[in-house]
């Protein structure tokens, strides 16, 4: 996509928040997003849903699941897609878990400044989250495939820092149901078996993003990373930026172009 492009599909998902007319808002809404009303029952998880601009039907869609990361929520799909691309996707983003939903006790985070923050969504490693997160993620891509023409071989699971680590680790879990996987700043998952099914995840195809400067998987760990890739024999691609723990233009830039030459084979 052109700076332009770019910079239009940005305006027009701010437009979505501030502009006064009714009948201009719901426009914009029904060209580039869907959001289904999120619940407490089953089946009914808060979940946001990315439609690309000129969404054509007859076109079966590649479509990426977004977990977030720790302390964000759904709405950071909308976010990172005018970053990765207004028209080659439908893209999801289930929301992620409240601590209080696992009973686990919440990890305490420092801002700059040093105050004591609190994830208020995340993607525990518990067996009940892990069981959690996995109904989400399928649950979201239900939804989405009753609103819109998805290609069943190219769906990809993805995520930010936490949410990278459990798009590993469900799409290991049913490594013949995805096409790919992405983590942005996320470790390999280390509990809980996630090789189990080690025979076919050798042939999911991973990108594994991270900053240099990331204090969450630092250099020593990443290395540790990808002796474990390679001693798996896993196809995994590794990028690396000049950045912290943060999800950066040229990543999510290059998550667009990964997706295209290894999923979409263009």
């Amino acid at each position: 996509m052109s700076n332009a492009e770019n910079v239009a599909a940005v305006k027009a998902i701010r437009e979505l928040t501030v502009h006064s007319d009714k009948q201009r808002r719901e426009q914009i809404f029904s060209d580039l997003v869907r959001t289904p009303q999120g619940g407490k029952s089953a089946g009914s998880h808060p979940c946001m849903i990315f439609a690309p601009v000129h969404y054509e039907p007859g076109y079966s869609y590649p479509l990426i699941v977004w977990l977030h990361g720790s302390g964000a929520d759904e709405s950071q799909l909308f976010r990172i897609m005018p970053q990765i691309s207004m028209r080659n996707y439908v893209a999801a983003a289930p929301r992620g878990l409240t601590w209080e939903e696992t009973s686990i006790l919440r990890p305490m985070q420092e801002d700059k400044s040093g105050k004591t923050l609190f994830s208020t969504y995340d993607w525990p490693e518990s067996i009940q989250a892990i069981s959690m997160a996995e109904e989400r993620v399928f649950d979201s891509i239900t939804r989405t495939e009753e609103k819109y023409n998805i290609h069943p071989e190219r769906i990809v699971l993805a995520g930010f820092d936490t949410g990278g680590t459990m798009a590993l680790r469900i799409a290991s879990m049913h490594p013949k149901f995805f096409a790919g996987a992405i983590s942005l700043g996320g470790t390999y998952p280390e509990d809980h078996a996630p090789l189990r099914n080690w025979m076919d995840v050798r042939n999911l195809p991973l990108l594994v993003s991270f900053g240099t400067r990331s204090k969450v998987l630092p250099s020593k760990k990443m290395a540790k990373q990808l002796q474990l890739y390679h001693s798996a024999g896993m196809l995994v691609s590794v990028r690396q930026y000049n950045a912290a723990q943060e999800l950066t233009k040229q990543m999510l830039f290059d998550v667009n172009n990964w997706v295209m030459e290894h999923i979409v084979n263009i």
